[in-house]
């Protein structure tokens, strides 16, 4: 397991560090709550990992000037730059998941207590992924609103300053399989979200959405997961992802104001290679703090 560590800018009062996980898949709960207390231990962020975006929309234009390549598509948002400045994790503001927390209908109980366990200690939020909306089991379903967590389907909540969306997986989900083309989101909730005032982040489970439904709209930043960093790693380039197909574009790191995380699980009928689990921590300051 690695863990990995970004710092952003924002126009916020006060930073706040999250824990971002996605693609459990009923792992051991115990285990992963001991993975995101350790990785918070590591108190510095490492000059390599750490980065900077800039949303201030002021110097949208000369920024963009500066660096086209990194920015061409993206209107509202800044440049990401490197950030020379190590900063401290002081504490867990919150614990955001990107989907796909139960497996199916059979396997769910260690999700369900993963959520539980996560939520007592920590404020957690979570989008659904594929894996959730293919659950037709009405009991289940109300099981996952019923823990601690805060469920964001195609909803937002504010949280400490920041506006904290989930954009659930497509509503045809429940017939998506490995060769799929992944089904279109509420693009209503979509315009929405983007059309709100204040800083934003959005759990989008699937990346693949980002290029055609995300990529130019008005949001801070997206956490996606759905692609297990595409199973086999070679050449820092993953293999296979669901809904992308082989050698796909977005699998681990980031794209744009996009985070894609490799995911906790190894569930899938394919071994992972060169391709660690993932813990991400995310700390958002106030411009120039």
């Amino acid at each position: 397991m690695q863990f990995n560590y970004y710092n952003f800018s924002g126009d916020i009062k006060k930073k706040q560090t999250f824990v971002f996980i996605s693609d459990l898949h009923c792992r051991n709960s115990e285990q992963v709550l001991e993975k995101i207390e350790e990785g918070a231990k590591n108190k510095i962020i490492s000059q390599s990992q750490n980065k900077n975006l800039n949303q201030n929309k002021n110097n949208n234009n000369n920024s963009n000037k500066r660096n086209n390549n990194n920015n061409n598509n993206n209107n509202n948002i800044n440049n990401i730059s490197a950030n020379n400045n190590p900063t401290a994790i002081d504490n867990i503001d919150a614990v955001l998941i990107a989907g796909d927390v139960l497996h199916n209908s059979e396997l769910y109980n260690e999700g369900l207590r993963f959520l539980n366990s996560v939520s007592k200690k920590y404020p957690t939020f979570c989008s659904l992924g594929n894996h959730e909306t293919r659950i037709q089991n009405q009991d289940i379903i109300n099981k996952i609103y019923n823990q601690n967590a805060v469920i964001l389907n195609n909803d937002y909540v504010l949280f400490n300053g920041i506006i904290l969306g989930g954009l659930t997986s497509g509503e045809h989900c429940s017939r998506f399989r490995m060769f799929s083309k992944t089904p279109a989101p509420d693009l209503n909730f979509i315009n929405k979200f983007s059309n709100l005032s204040g800083y934003k982040i959005l759990l989008s489970h699937h990346p693949e959405y980002y290029g055609k439904y995300l990529k130019d709209k008005n949001i801070n930043l997206i956490l996606s997961g759905h692609a297990h960093g595409g199973q086999w790693r070679l050449f820092n380039r993953g293999f296979f992802a669901t809904g992308q197909g082989f050698f796909p574009k977005y699998t681990s790191g980031m794209y744009g104001n996009m985070i894609v995380n490799r995911g906790l699980s190894h569930e899938n009928i394919f071994p992972r290679i060169n391709n660690p689990t993932e813990i991400i921590y995310i700390t958002v300051s106030p411009f120039n703090k």
